[in-house]
């Protein structure tokens, strides 16, 4: 099940916020390129770019190509220009298809594709140390960047392709793949794209890079509230208690313990909490109410950690009847667009959970170790989430869930002269 999200952003020419969300952009394919055709190619500095090699088992071993390594046609390609070894299989190396010709470059590489590949520095360079092409960025200014493009692989070997902040490993491809990442950055601050050897050496290790790099406004800091049922029955000895462990949504240790409580026989119960904590232990504006639902406790189920999993809300068996299901609401989500809700429910659970008219009934994924039914952005209005759990009249049992939103991250405001971008977010539901 996918929600398919329109999120409309108003540009203006000018807009009195002290919240910017202006971005700039830094393009390593472009200032290659414009390196290469004009009269400096020579130098393998490019604005905040460079290009050399690394040894990625010796700290601090970047180093730049020099003038003698370039080239304006690397392996008999005029269109690939940039800087390789010297020596028998001119590798390791970093170039760029300079044409406007798609896929004519070196390898089949693309318009404005950069090339790297990795080596041995000495006269075979099949023989190790083997150094990684690299494409270095230097950080401008202190700031938060995002990360974006691919690893493309242009022949049969394996390649590993890692991105690295100030020497420390962010993000590794085997191959080819999409990267997306977000780091804050102190001016001086290098992110090395590297492509390295594999396991099966450096043959066939030709591989093509496309990225951007852009300075924007940090997220705002994700809430997380979690939420625990202590269910207790006629003939329980009691609850097991409100649950501690990390959160399914990422990380949160605290939970909200609501109480569930049938000791008195009475199964149709409205199950409610306001002003619950997030997973730092701050009260927020989140409330959370469902009914009807019985309460109970059953040990010795298979399911981990007890406490979570033990304790647990119901509806549709046991003297409790909403053939219907249980209507709850999630509120207080302020401005939030969009939540990913987490549902732990019990391997005996029948119900079907819908949100917002949608069902998603799959089998549960495994979120930081816990057992959780998933629903991923989904669209917050007014503040609320609705939905109803067990809509298809079988027996529900929910141990839990968890809520995460972010706050919108910018103030938008409309002018006369604005221009309208639309961006169209797609995510799925487990």
């Amino acid at each position: 099940m996918n929600y398919r999200i329109l999120s409309t952003t108003i540009i203006a020419a000018s807009l009195a916020t002290s919240f910017q969300c202006a971005a700039q952009t830094f393009d390593p394919n472009a200032a290659f390129r414009a390196n290469e055709v004009g009269a400096t190619e020579t130098n393998s500095i490019f604005g905040v770019f460079r290009v050399g090699y690394m040894d990625r088992l010796v700290p601090n071993s970047f180093t730049t190509f020099s003038a003698g390594e370039h080239t304006d046609s690397f392996a008999g390609n005029a269109n690939t220009q940039g800087f390789l070894t010297i020596n028998n299989v001119i590798v390791p190396a970093a170039a760029v298809n300079v044409s406007a010709v798609p896929f004519s470059g070196a390898f089949g590489l693309d318009a404005g594709e950069i090339f790297l590949h990795p080596g041995g520095r000495g006269a075979d360079g099949f023989v190790a140390p083997y150094f990684d092409g690299v494409l270095r960025f230097t950080a401008p200014s202190t700031a938060f960047y995002n990360i974006a493009g691919a690893f493309r692989s242009l022949d049969g070997g394996v390649t590993l392709n890692t991105i690295f902040r100030n020497g420390v490993s962010q993000v590794s491809i085997i191959d080819a793949g999409p990267f997306n990442l977000g780091l804050q950055l102190t001016a001086g601050d290098v992110i090395d794209f590297a492509s390295g050897a594999g396991s099966d050496g450096i043959g066939g290790d030709s591989t093509g890079l496309r990225a951007t790099l852009t300075i924007a406004p940090p997220p705002p800091a994700r809430q997380r509230v979690n939420i625990d049922f202590n269910g207790v029955r006629p003939g329980d000895i009691g609850s097991a208690g409100t649950y501690v462990g990390i959160g399914a949504a990422g990380g949160g240790t605290v939970f909200n313990g609501l109480a569930a409580d049938s000791t008195g026989g009475n199964d149709n119960l409205t199950v409610s909490g306001s002003s619950l904590l997030n997973d730092n232990g701050d009260a927020t504006n989140v409330a959370f109410t469902i009914g009807p639902v019985g309460g109970d406790n059953e040990p010795g189920q298979p399911f981990e950690p007890a406490s979570l999993y033990d304790d647990y809300i119901f509806n549709n068996s046991a003297g409790n009847s909403s053939p219907t299901g249980s209507p709850f609401t999630i509120s207080g989500l302020g401005s939030a667009s969009t939540a990913d809700l987490y549902f732990y429910v019990n391997g005996f659970n029948g119900g079907t959970i819908t949100i917002n008219g949608f069902a998603g009934n799959a089998a549960p994924g495994i979120y930081n170790g816990l057992s959780a039914t998933a629903f991923l952005d989904v669209p917050v209005v007014n503040g609320n989430v609705s939905g109803v759990f067990s809509a298809n009249g079988a027996t529900g049992v929910m141990g839990g869930l968890t809520v995460a939103f972010v706050p919108e991250p910018c103030t938008v405001s409309l002018f006369a002269f604005g221009g309208l971008a639309a961006l169209l977010r797609r995510r799925r539901v487990s």
